[in-house]
């Protein structure tokens, strides 16, 4: 195809160049951003399965508990790490990128045949540059690698491709327990095409069935096929993370805030600590002008939203039960951590994608005289969320990339099986050695073992430990400083 013929094709073809940008975009991210929070430990984990072929259990991999969650997205990275080892190519960034694509695939397949090709895009183009889903499709969670599997199990029920239907809700599952909150969806729908009729339920039922293996796997190790999850139910084994029991001091109003703020791409949903990381990089505080553009963002999604709900359409009901089924995931979290996390109901973006594509495309037929301004108007909006991302994922690097040396040296200078007591996820993504969090009782820790000792260890705060706590530690263990960087104020203490 000569260049003439390439670009004729795009021009011709605008939902493909669509898709291929928004991939390309997901894709610069996840080169160029760090591996970091939850992402550490299913990246750990993944590395583990690839250099040992057997799936982890209680091996110090940066978290102080058994190796519980479902694990496809752990064996796809694992697949990508060894493809990679032959290649001599990093692979592995493109998992969720590819998800990210099929996801917006999948959506735009459901608003074309519901609605309109124009809606369709809209919907697409909301939902691809969406911070906290454009976020967390190059941050190396699960969610969005689910959200592929949730969205094309809705497509295929909708088709009456029940085969296909099942064993996508199965891959789901597989991917993550939130999955199966998209259930009662998939029997709405095959009820709706199929009614009563026994052979599509045992066929969607015998399709899924892949999904069960890692809850039978935490049955026989762990006693609860969903640990930690509602673990003082199922009586099952005993250990960090299980559930404590609903929480009664959950903070509503900061959790709605918070909530808001991490739609809008805020590491955290927390504004201040991210104004001061921009404001230690730029040394310019810009806080006035972040703060005007969230409110403009939140004014423009929120009148948008609002025009798509009001209208009335012959899927509404698939919608909201899409929606509303996803609600009581929230509870089982509670149980267990006492927060609300925004990422959990990424599956059901792509609904929220949908109703601001109807809003926008009939605000523009309403306003036909003014339709390029308010178009243009969105993509201006667009163009926000993408920078936001883009900031906070060279921001992300930058910071990361400050502590490179202490990572490098740790990789040079101990041994692949050594210990180092660690209080975060990431040291071991980031080193390949184990890492796990200092007991309680100092005179515990083991011989031989490595200590992290950072004052100001920012990038994961709760690693961090101040003067007066070193220096007992060092009282305690007499271990002997064998690295000390003044630039990151990391020190490295062998025990024994």
């Amino acid at each position: 195809m000569s260049y003439k013929n390439f670009f004729t094709y795009f021009k011709k073809n605008k939902v493909v160049l669509i898709f291929l940008s928004l991939f390309i975009l997901s894709a610069m991210l996840s080169y160029i951003g760090p591996v970091s929070g939850d992402g550490c430990w299913h990246i750990s984990a993944s590395k583990y399965i690839a250099k040992t072929n057997k799936i982890p259990f209680d091996e110090p991999l940066g978290r102080p508990t058994y190796f519980w969650p479902p694990f496809l997205f752990h064996l796809v990275a694992t697949f990508f790490y060894k493809i990679s080892d032959v290649i001599k190519l990093n692979t592995v960034f493109l998992i969720l990128p590819l998800s990210y694509l099929g996801t917006l695939i999948f959506t735009y397949l459901i608003a074309k045949e519901d609605f309109n090709k124009k809606i369709a895009i809209f919907s697409v183009l909301f939902l691809g540059t969406t911070p906290l889903f454009l976020d967390y499709s190059s941050n190396y969670f699960i969610e969005v690698f689910l959200t592929f599997f949730v969205t094309g199990s809705i497509y295929f029920a909708r088709k009456k491709k029940i085969l296909l239907s099942g064993l996508f809700f199965g891959l789901a599952l597989f991917s993550k327990l939130n999955g199966l909150f998209i259930l009662p969806v998939l029997i709405y729908l095959i009820y709706k095409k199929k009614k009563l009729q026994l052979k599509p339920y045992l066929t969607f039922m015998l399709s899924s069935i892949i999904g069960l293996i890692p809850y039978i796997r935490n049955y026989v190790l762990l006693k609860n096929p969903i640990w930690p999850f509602l673990n003082s139910i199922f009586h099952g084994a005993i250990g960090p993370f299980a559930d404590r029991g609903l929480s009664v001091d959950v903070n509503y109003i900061q959790a709605l805030k918070t909530s808001i703020l991490s739609f809008f791409g805020v590491p955290h949903g927390t504004l201040e600590y991210s104004l001061e990381r921009i404001k230690s990089i730029i040394n310019i505080d810009v806080s006035a002008l972040i703060y005007f553009i969230f409110f403009i963002e939140i004014v423009i999604v929120a009148v948008v939203l609002v025009w798509g709900l009001k209208y009335k359409i012959k899927e509404k009901t698939t919608y909201f039960i899409w929606i509303l089924f996803f609600i009581p995931l929230q509870i089982i979290y509670l149980f267990n951590i006492g927060s609300i996390f925004l990422r959990y109901y990424l599956p059901i973006y792509p609904v929220i994608a949908i109703f601001f594509g109807i809003g926008l495309y009939n605000i523009m037929l309403k306003y036909n005289k003014h339709k390029k301004i308010i178009f243009f108007s969105v993509l201006f909006l667009f163009s926000i969320f993408i920078l936001t991302v883009s900031a906070k994922h060279v921001v992300a690097a930058i910071s990361w990339n400050h502590f490179q040396p202490d990572f490098e040296f740790i990789k040079k200078n101990t041994a692949p099986d050594s210990l180092i007591y660690y209080a975060g996820q990431c040291l071991t993504t980031n080193t390949d050695r184990y890492s796990t969090t200092l007991p309680e009782d100092y005179s515990k820790i083991n011989k031989n073992a490595i200590i992290f000792f950072n004052a100001d260890y920012y990038i994961e705060p709760q690693s961090s430990l101040s003067e007066p706590e070193q220096n007992k530690i060092i009282e305690t263990t007499k271990c002997t400083i064998i690295y000390s960087n003044k630039i990151t104020g990391t020190k490295l203490c062998q025990v024994g």
